[in-house]
């Protein structure tokens, strides 16, 4: 999700359990953004690669369907919160 906060586009594979939810919304905006192959996504790669307008077209709306980036931080921090408490204790 970083990489869309700083203005690049995701292409998603099959495996993105961590953040599933997330995935899915990608997905139901920017269709194209999720690709089962490599082939699938390289293709993906070379139109944002050439064409600036569909770069940002996906970009734009990726970043419709992501929470706020503050509602981002939460998030890992509440996913990492056990680990960190290990960690500091």
């Amino acid at each position: 999700m970083e990489s869309i906060e700083c203005g690049a586009p995701v292409v998603l594979g099959r495996h993105f359990e961590n953040f599933a939810a997330e995935a899915e919304a990608i997905s139901a905006t920017c269709g194209e953004a999720r690709q089962e192959t490599a082939s699938g996504a390289a293709s993906v790669l070379q139109t944002w690669l050439r064409d600036p307008a569909a770069r940002t077209a996906s970009l734009n709306s990726q970043r419709r369907a992501l929470p706020d980036a503050e509602q981002i931080a939460k998030a890992y921090l509440e996913k990492l919160s056990p680990w960190l408490k290990k960690l500091c204790a």
